[in-house]
């Protein structure tokens, strides 16, 4: 996904306070490691307004390509930590 564009409807989480548009994002770079079982560490820098849960399990579709269509695979975050903030 490392240098790919992003379609992302907003996400059903907050579709009650956001209009439903998809707005175009890009993954600048991603990596992944692999951390126990079937568990993945990923490293995602994304623009700024990326949604990254949805990037990867995709809500249900709402957000191509995901981590999940590429794996073919159900995806789900466990924890998210922002490691930096890019002023770029």
């Amino acid at each position: 996904l490392s240098g790919q564009g992003l379609d992302q409807r907003t996400p059903t989480r907050v579709l009650k306070r956001r209009a439903d548009l998809v707005r175009q994002r890009s993954v600048l770079t991603l990596s992944a490691s692999k951390v126990e079982g079937d568990e993945l560490e990923l490293d995602i820098r994304a623009e700024s307004g990326t949604y990254i849960k949805e990037l990867v399990h995709s809500d249900e579709g709402r957000t191509s390509p995901s981590v999940a269509g590429l794996l073919g695979k159900k995806c789900e975050v466990l924890w998210l930590d922002v490691l930096d903030i890019h002023a770029e």
